[in-house]
């Protein structure tokens, strides 16, 4: 249990005059208690002044339970009837006990912009209604705090940070798999599965209980595309191509969102150039990077600096956003037009790149932790073409 996010959930409870908050996304659920599902059926009701409660169907592995709360099993795969009615009068019974059912219950109802369960071959089996029947669990109905419940991505404890630098620490070992896969005549797809080769490779060691990365791979002229869309085809690597890899890793739940560009070859001169203007546009960026610098500023830096070398107009997306829970948490974006300013503790991606059939694309992509005075890069491998 993340009891410094539960001390805040209990907070926001009686800030709102709440009966209880219910979580349930995969995402939700490593956010507060540090616990990704494996059937995506878990429920967690939060109270303010008591601990959380967490409901797991009755086929949930006992491995990855958290062991500091009440955890109770509902019906789910040992019955013929409707499980989910038997959850929701577990639910209503305990905000009674725990909570208050005199008052609205919240939770986040759009059911998109998720992060997967541990069995990610499908979407959890939750019925069509599930919430609209988790919205009257509680005899006040429903109350919409959906804003300040999202604003909990933006901030990482100690302990979620320890969780993302693992993740980033499992990435670094795919990236290293993806500069030793450069070669001439390997195909897209089987540098892709070195890299995820790599990452599973970890489960089991240095307290990585399960790990699985996601690797796109776009070389030569399908690097163009690589500001509208990652992808990864049976193209083969021909000597001379620059590389890119968008790479998603998740560890234990928490998640990093990495991309390096690598080289088929020896780097040529306008090779090292525009690489080159990519890296002073994401040191510029990085370079104001604390608590308090504007979104806006921060991209703007970036796109100054490719503006320098010329080739700012092929920079054609924002430059980053929250990330930690999911792949691309809800939050901060870093773009032109957000006026938000960062605050300590938030994990945020800085991402420039450049994209043109002219040469095909170009990007890097840190993970950084927002301090104080500064930030904390948390993708601490090699951005270099060659990979020295």
């Amino acid at each position: 249990m993340n009891k410094q996010k539960i001390s805040m959930i209990s907070e926001l409870i009686a800030k709102n005059e709440l009966g209880a908050v219910i979580f349930f996304r995969p995402d939700e659920l490593v956010m507060t208690l540090g616990y990704r599902p494996y059937w995506g059926l878990s429920v967690e009701v939060c109270f303010e002044g008591n601990d959380p409660i967490l409901y797991v169907p009755a086929l949930e592995p006992d491995l990855r339970l958290p062991k500091d709360i009440t955890v109770k099993r509902y019906p789910w795969g040992e019955t013929s009837s409707d499980p989910f009615q038997i959850l929701y009068g577990m639910i209503t019974e305990d905000i009674k006990k725990y909570g208050n059912n005199s008052k609205p219950i919240s939770l986040v109802k759009t059911v998109g912009n998720t992060s997967p369960c541990i069995l990610s071959g499908e979407q959890p089996p939750l019925p069509t209604d599930f919430v609209d029947n988790l919205m009257k669990v509680s005899e006040a109905g429903y109350k919409n705090i959906e804003k300040e419940i999202l604003d909990l991505y933006n901030f990482k404890t100690c302990e979620d940070i320890e969780g993302i630098k693992l993740c980033n620490k499992v990435a670094g070992i795919g990236i290293k798999a993806f500069y030793d896969s450069l070669q001439a005549g390997l195909t897209e797809a089987e540098v892709s599965a070195k890299m995820e080769y790599a990452v599973r490779t970890r489960i089991g060691k240095d307290g990585v209980l399960y790990a699985s990365g996601f690797a796109q791979i776009q070389s030569g002229i399908n690097g163009a595309d690589g500001g509208r869309f990652n992808w990864v085809t049976d193209k083969k690597l021909e000597d001379g191509d620059l590389v890119m890899t968008e790479f998603a890793v998740v560890v234990n739940g928490y998640w990093a969102d990495i991309t390096r560009t690598g080289k088929v070859g020896t780097p040529t001169k306008e090779d090292i150039r525009l690489h080159g203007a990519v890296k002073k546009a994401q040191d510029n960026a990085l370079s104001l990077v604390r608590e308090g610098a504007i979104a806006e500023d921060i991209h703007n830096a970036a796109q100054k600096a490719l503006d320098k070398e010329g080739v700012g107009k092929y920079f054609t997306h924002g430059l980053g956003h929250g990330v930690g829970f999911r792949y691309h948490d809800p939050g901060i974006r870093i773009a032109k037009g957000n006026k938000e300013a960062l605050k300590e503790g938030m994990v945020i991606t800085i991402e420039p790149g450049i994209y043109d059939s002219s040469f095909g694309g170009i990007r890097i992509e840190e993970n950084v932790l927002v301090t104080k005075n500064g930030c904390e890069i948390l993708s601490k491998f090699t951005r270099e073409l060659k990979g020295d």
